[in-house]
């Protein structure tokens, strides 16, 4: 389980450390792929497997929806392992749609069973979004059944 944010600087090879205690969770590779958010998703490499199952199963190739989305998953998504400092790699690509540059401050959070990074300035503006209305939030999510 992925908890709490981090910050992080990337280095001028677009590498970022991932925080401490998730990096046992990636020992056998992490898969980096674009966020709806403009951030981007990283998931360990038997999360992606499952996930990438269940997407083939539950969509449909008939629907442009479904073929729009599995394009924006997975085309864009890149595997890595941990190098011995606990980085992983940025595909350009990636650091690019998510507005991280090289030497730029990301955050990185633990969302239970995937990470985000997001560049400092848009998890900034993510956290104002967050705290704007948190009540109405987990009442709108509550309707849903799952709180």
């Amino acid at each position: 389980m992925f908890l709490g944010q981090y910050r992080h600087r990337v280095d001028e090879k677009l590498r970022v450390a991932l925080p401490a205690r998730f990096r046992e969770e990636f020992r056998n590779g992490v898969v980096v792929t674009r966020g709806p958010d403009r951030c981007l998703w990283v998931f360990t490499q038997e999360r992606w497997s499952q996930l990438s199952t269940d997407f083939e199963k539950d969509l449909s190739m008939a629907s442009k929806d479904s073929r729009l989305a599995s394009r924006f998953f997975f085309s864009s998504a890149s595997d890595d392992l941990p190098d011995q400092q606990g980085r992983i790699r940025l595909p350009e690509h990636l650091a690019q749609y998510a507005g991280i540059e090289p030497k730029s401050e990301v955050v990185v959070v633990g969302l239970n069973s995937r990470v985000e990074i997001w560049s400092a300035e848009r998890w900034q503006e993510q956290e104002a979004l967050m705290e704007q209305d948190p009540e109405g939030l987990i009442e709108r999510i509550s309707s849903l059944g799952k709180l």
